[in-house]
């Protein structure tokens, strides 16, 4: 079983709002630190802005639901966050 606290690869996109300015586009760690920023980044788009967070394929159900859980928490705020795991690789 994975540690839930072992930072996850990602690839983030922060969205603005239709004809905000353009897109940001982060990728990393996923730890608590990212997760905040990334909500940051989000909200300096402004109201209707959106976060976009893709984890590797192979990350589990439960550890979906983990990230889920702190980017929501994080995302309480009026950020709207979609969290997808990537495609495998062929």
């Amino acid at each position: 079983m994975i540690d839930p606290d072992t930072p996850l690869p990602f690839w983030g996109r922060v969205v603005p709002p239709a004809g905000g300015p353009s897109h940001l586009v982060r990728s990393g760690w996923l730890t608590p630190y990212t997760v905040e920023t990334l909500v940051e980044d989000t909200l300096r788009m402004g109201t209707g802005g959106r976060l976009l967070v893709t984890v590797p394929a192979t990350t589990s159900e439960w550890m979906l639901g983990k990230v889920r859980e702190r980017l929501t928490r994080a995302g309480g705020r009026g950020v709207e966050v979609n969290l997808a795991g990537a495609p495998a690789a062929p």
